[in-house]
């Protein structure tokens, strides 16, 4: 997004163009199989045979999945670049880092701060469409979510971390129980 007015000058106020979704890291929506494979291995210096291939009988759709180191997560990361079952295009990419199945306070503590670090990024950008949503879910905390001018969206959730919040001017602080995630 650059800082440009309407009339191509600099904007003074510092303005910038609304932020656009297209894709994940080098992985660009529309990218074919082959295409996303390339995009992960220069990504992540993934060689393509690494890369685990799963078909959704239900949804003909592929998904391409990879576990690598991503900050700012803790640990690996699943990055999963799903394909449509008509064009066989890339259409969506979901990034999930997940604990053990009872993870330590300071383990549910570092997905939540990866999260608040993700969030303040891209709370950052200008979206075109508002508002931003945040807030607790049924089973989780979403922490950031926008859409852009073309419907394309984010949206960054951790689930199983304490939450601190207030209620009628009471204090009220979770206890998760189970593997944490952020996705």
């Amino acid at each position: 997004a650059a800082n440009v007015a309407p009339t191509g000058e600099p904007d003074p106020r510092g303005a910038r163009a609304p932020y656009e979704v297209r894709g994940f890291r080098s992985a660009r929506f529309g990218m074919d199989q082959d295409e996303v494979k390339a995009a992960i291995a220069r990504d992540f210096g993934t060689p393509a045979d690494s890369v685990s291939t799963l078909v959704n009988a239900n949804e003909g759709t592929t998904v391409l999945m990879v576990r690598t180191p991503l900050p700012p997560g803790p640990g690996l990361a699943v990055v999963s670049y799903i394909l449509g079952a008509t064009r066989h295009r890339l259409i969506h990419v979901n990034v999930v880092w997940t604990t053990g199945p009872e993870p330590t306070s300071a383990v549910r503590q570092a997905i939540a701060t990866a999260g608040l670090q993700l969030s303040g990024y891209f709370r950052k950008q200008t979206w075109p469409k508002a508002p931003l949503k945040v807030g607790l879910t049924h089973d989780g905390l979403l922490m950031f979510g926008a859409e852009d001018a073309a419907g394309a969206s984010i949206d960054i959730e951790a689930r199983a971390v304490v939450v601190v919040r207030t209620l009628g001017g009471k204090v009220e602080t979770s206890h998760p129980t189970g593997p944490a995630f952020l996705k």
